[in-house]
C-alpha cells in the first residue's frame, strides 16, 4: 500500500510529465482553434466591400488574385508519386538504371 520515498518520487515525476504533455497538447489545440477563428474573422472582414474605400478594395482584389495565382502555381507544381511512377514505367527504362538530370 505504501511505497518507499524513491518510488513515490518516480510516480509523481511520471504523473507530472504526463500532465505537462496533456497541458501542452491542450495549449496547441487552443492556439490552432484561435488561429482558425482569427483567420475566419479576417476573411469575413476582407470580403466585405463596405470596410474599404474604392481604391483600397481594388488593391485588395488585385493582391488576392496574385496570391491565388501563386497558390495555383504551387499546387500545380506538386508531383504525385503515382504520376512519377507511371512516367518511369512509360519510359521503358530498366529498373537497374539511375535517372540523372
Amino acid at each position: 500500500m505504501f511505497h518507499d520515498p524513491e518510488t513515490t518520487l518516480k510516480l509523481n515525476e511520471k504523473k507530472e510529465r504526463e500532465l505537462r504533455l496533456k497541458n501542452e497538447s491542450i495549449d496547441r489545440q487552443i492556439e490552432e482553434l484561435l488561429s482558425k477563428e482569427a483567420l475566419s474573422k479576417i476573411s469575413t472582414f476582407t470580403n466585405d466591400k463596405a470596410h474599404f474605400s474604392e481604391e483600397e478594395w481594388e488593391t485588395l482584389q488585385e493582391e488576392k488574385a496574385k496570391l491565388d495565382q501563386i497558390l495555383k502555381r504551387e499546387v500545380d507544381n506538386i508531383v504525385s508519386p503515382q504520376d512519377k511512377a507511371n512516367k518511369q514505367k512509360e519510359r521503358n527504362i530498366p529498373p537497374t538504371w539511375l535517372f540523372v538530370r
